[in-house]
């Protein structure tokens, strides 16, 4: 389906999903803000986690480390940016 055929799919069932695009906008406008603060490796430890969903193990593999290791950074990195946590979630 393309995206004019599903905008009337939802116009014709009285659905108006703009409320939804909204808040997801402005989720991806915090997340660009917060990627502006964090390091490279913050960066890379969340964006594993939070967007592609990898697990302690396979973080430790990445960088060399213990799975505990990954958690205690994981935990610094939300700390560090508590501001932003709920984007930090994963």
């Amino acid at each position: 389906m393309s995206w004019e055929e599903h905008i009337q799919t939802e116009e014709k069932a009285g659905e108006n999903f703009a409320p939804e695009l909204i808040d997801r906008l402005d989720q991806a406008a915090q997340v660009e803000r917060l990627w502006q603060k964090v390091t490279p490796e913050e960066r890379f430890l969340l964006e594993c986690r939070c967007l592609l969903d990898y697990s302690d193990k396979e973080l430790a593999k990445y960088l060399n480390c213990k799975p505990a290791s990954v958690r205690m950074k994981l935990t610094r990195a939300r700390r560090k940016h508590g501001a932003d946590e709920a984007l930090l979630q994963g």
